[in-house]
């Protein structure tokens, strides 16, 4: 109807009464019939949590985050910056990681670990084994990119038996001389939105992931593996423990 309009219009010929009328009911019967759509799309979603709410449906937290979903935006400035974004960011990151003053904690925490070294210790470090490093691979998420390399997690899980024969004396090395390269221990922060109804150009409004090293999350996996059940870590800690996740966290 809108484009018979424009035509007629174009043509300079001016509309009798049945044609508006037509054209007009047309309109009125797209808008309805759009009003219905949406009433009934409300209804199917209003269902689903409700039937997700009495553990009928599916999960309530997939449904709850299919309501919020909202389309994909990239905001052009963060706090009024727009020329360098990245580097307003890490400013931000660098007085907040910076903010806390643990300097002489850590020298402490060096100091100990120190004077706990003695020459039995080695045998701590024949334990990092091919088949330990093969066990720690194995428990990294498949799919996770290195900050530094181009390989991915599913490589170091997918690793030919010699790999590990390789990684192994590569993390003894760093056990025994307690050095690792500084090319590991890079790492990138990644900016992720927390509330996408909120503003986007709003720095509080997002959180930072940190992408390190896979070889690095290898070694923390050997360390759990060989010394998990002497860690004893508080029952408040919910990562890098068996059936524990930041869903129980949460709740």
């Amino acid at each position: 109807a809108t484009f018979w309009f424009q035509v007629w219009v174009s043509c300079g010929r001016p509309l009798n009464s049945e044609v508006h009328k037509v054209m007009k009911r047309t309109r009125n019967l797209y808008h309805y019939v759009m009003r219905k759509c949406h009433k009934s799309e409300e209804k199917v979603k209003r269902s689903k949590l409700i039937s997700a709410c009495v553990g009928e449906g599916g999960d309530l937290f997939d449904e709850i985050k299919k309501l919020r979903k909202t389309k994909r935006t990239v905001a052009t400035s963060i706090d009024g910056e727009k020329e360098n974004i990245a580097d307003h960011f890490g400013n931000i990151y660098s007085k907040l990681y910076n903010s806390a003053d643990d300097e002489n904690e850590m020298e402490a925490v060096k100091v100990k670990v120190e004077n706990a070294v003695k020459e039995t210790s080695l045998e701590d470090v024949n334990m990092v084994t091919p088949d330990i490093v093969k066990k720690a691979a194995h428990k990294l998420k498949s799919g996770k990119s290195d900050p530094s390399f181009t390989f991915s997690s599913d490589c170091l899980k997918n690793s030919p038996e010699n790999m590990y024969a390789h990684l192994s004396e590569l993390i003894q090395g760093f056990l025994v001389h307690g050095h690792v390269t500084s090319g590991l221990l890079v790492s990138t922060l990644i900016p992720l939105v927390k509330d996408p109804l909120s503003s986007m150009n709003n720095s509080k409004n997002y959180r930072s992931v940190c992408l390190s090293s896979l070889l690095i999350k290898m070694l923390d996996w050997i360390v759990i593996i060989l010394g998990g059940k002497s860690l004893g870590l508080s029952e408040l800690q919910f990562a890098y423990q068996t059936n524990c996740s930041t869903t129980q966290c949460t709740w």
